[in-house]
């Protein structure tokens, strides 16, 4: 390698390490908010506002992140550890992450949102409520995710192509 090519190596590799290391705190992150969202949902004690699922599927979409995030800084460590980083698991990674993304989005889609819940307050009473929580800027995300997947696999042909020939 060149001494260009080896210095855009190298910043690579850095980068995806650092990219590698936000996708753990990340996933950490939202691992957090599902345990104090189960921790939460043990404390309330009655589900009865609750319509049926609503818990479950909740739960489903908060363990979405945390998979997806885990899948992209595996995909970056491969990155910053390999010489070669492109190859069919890497676009593999990228496909299920993509999927996952579009799991949560399909959950929060569907999930009905909480009737009014009365709490009392020192100036009478105020209602609770939340409506779904589907984000559409998720799609973005999930359509970007499955097209560099896709690119990833055209990139691992060229590379095998290329080491055929040498």
């Amino acid at each position: 390698m060149d001494t260009e090519l080896e210095k855009a190596h190298k910043r690579a590799r850095t980068s995806s390490l650092v990219a590698a290391l936000l996708m753990f705190a990340i996933a950490a992150l939202c691992a957090v908010m599902l345990a104090l969202y189960l921790y939460a949902q043990s404390r309330v004690g009655s589900y009865e506002h609750l319509q049926h699922g609503w818990i479950e599927n909740k739960i489903a979409s908060l363990t979405m992140p945390v998979l997806a995030s885990l899948l992209f800084a595996s995909f970056f460590l491969h990155i910053h550890r390999s010489e070669k980083p492109f190859g069919s698991s890497q676009s593999l990674k990228l496909g299920i992450a993509g999927v996952l993304l579009g799991i949560k989005f399909a959950l929060d889609c569907i999930r009905p949102g909480i009737p009014p819940i009365p709490v009392p307050h020192i100036n009478g009473t105020l209602y609770i409520e939340q409506q779904g929580t589907a984000d559409p800027t998720v799609l973005v995300l999930i359509a970007f995710t499955i097209a560099l997947a896709i690119v990833l696999r055209y990139a691992n042909a060229l590379q095998e192509d290329s080491d055929s020939i040498l």
